[in-house]
């Protein structure tokens, strides 16, 4: 189960953080859209394969193929920040990242690409503004600062101080709110899984890049803060307050994972707020969950997200074993419901498309994105656009959140 975990852990750990195709083949046409689809074709073992990225059209009835998608690297995925895409590179591949914009007529127009360091791992782009953005290195314990409209380096900032085990804390998900970056910090030392029961941030002051503090919340026993390659896993709602994913190693090691908050104004996790997934009974479903995976949030307190459930795995083959659900979490109330829709495996998704949310399943009966309405609280009864290959990312342009 161990072993079985730490295959499981590695993929959901590296699964989304994507780079260009090679130079020498030209990158195919990509039809007008706003909706951004990511599919992954893995190999048997799980751990290789490739990954596509392509533009689709609306969310009605549909199937696609990978012909007119850009093969990427795998274990790789992008960041969106209004109408840029930032195609990150595989961890071992390629060392640049790519940015494209999406143009009026609803194409990507591939605009620049920014060098990087060897297997830096670089993962999860935060932009403050057009003249200046911050990316996570991931592997070597540092914060690069780059101009995202001319795509160059443009300073750096070393945290390898604030590593636990080692010269590295792990910087992971980040964002900015009231001239602060805060930053999560993984702390997994030279391993998967984190060094201390613990979640721990930077908070970082954007007008000097000095580190303003650390801050540790210990009382939940949460560790594993933010996914060093899913820029969601941190996000602020409308009254300002932070929220962040703790991820816990999936229950390796003795860690545990939940949701911890920062409120508004404030520069310290709240200690008052924990949602521990294990502990709540979760309505229609009678095993426990043991940590979200990818989250989407929709307003009001309401998250969306692919719930693991330790029951539901299969030993024998942790790439189709479908041991996750579609949740909907109350934020505010610390309630979770699963949804009418159907397992999934660890390659899934979830994202938001005005009033409807999109759910990226890998399940016994097809693979594609089925969707969600959050007016009549009804579920597609099986994938809306279908994929030729697993559904790992859906993004629309002009989302709030």
């Amino acid at each position: 189960r161990e072993s079985m975990r730490k295959n499981i852990y590695s993929v959901l750990l590296l699964v989304l953080s994507f780079t260009s195709c090679q130079k020498e083949n030209p990158e195919p046409a990509l039809p007008v859209s706003d909706n951004l689809i990511i599919t992954a074709l893995p190999n048997p073992g799980g751990e290789t394969g490739v990954y596509y990225m392509q533009m689709i059209g609306d969310l009605l009835p549909s199937s696609y193929d990978n012909k007119k998608a850009i093969p990427t690297p795998f274990m790789a995925g992008p960041c969106l920040h209004g109408d840029d895409v930032y195609v990150m590179p595989g961890w071992d591949s390629q060392q640049e990242v790519v940015k494209y914009t999406r143009t009026k007529d609803g194409r990507l127009q591939k605009q620049g690409a920014l060098p990087i360091p060897p297997k830096s791992g670089a993962s999860v782009v935060t932009v403050q503004s057009s003249e200046k953005a911050y990316m996570s290195l991931a592997h070597i314990g540092k914060i690069m600062i780059f101009n995202p409209s001319t795509m160059a380096k443009t300073g750096e900032i070393d945290i390898t101080e604030y590593g636990v085990s080692d010269k590295n804390p792990n910087p992971a998900a980040m964002i900015i709110r009231d001239g602060l970056l805060f930053v999560g910090l993984r702390q997994t030392g030279s391993g998967y899984y984190p060094k201390h029961h613990q979640a721990d941030m930077l908070l970082i002051d954007t007008k000097t890049d000095k580190v303003v503090k650390l801050i540790s919340q210990k009382e939940a026993g949460f560790s594993d803060i933010t996914r060093a390659v899913d820029q969601r896993s941190i996000f602020m709602d409308e009254k300002g307050d932070i929220y962040v994913n703790c991820y816990g190693g999936y229950g390796a090691e003795g860690h545990k994972a939940g949701i911890l908050r920062i409120k508004k104004d404030e520069t310290e996790f709240d200690r008052s707020y924990a949602l521990d997934p294990s502990s709540v009974k979760a309505e229609g479903v009678s095993e426990a969950i043991e940590a979200f995976h990818w989250l989407q949030y929709a307003g009001n307190g309401k998250m969306y997200a692919i719930a693991n459930v330790p029951a539901y795995a299969s030993s024998s083959d942790w790439v189709s074993s479908r041991s996750a659900i579609a949740v909907e979490v109350d934020l505010y109330q610390k309630t979770i419901r699963k949804l009418d829709l159907p397992r999934t495996s660890v390659w899934g998704s979830v994202g938001l498309h005005q009033n409807t949310i999109v759910f990226g399943l890998d399940t016994d009966k097809d693979q594609g994105f089925y969707l969600y309405n959050l007016a009549t609280k009804e579920a597609s009864k099986e994938a809306v656009v279908k994929t030729a290959g697993k559904p790992i990312l859906y993004r629309h342009f002009g989302e709030k959140y």
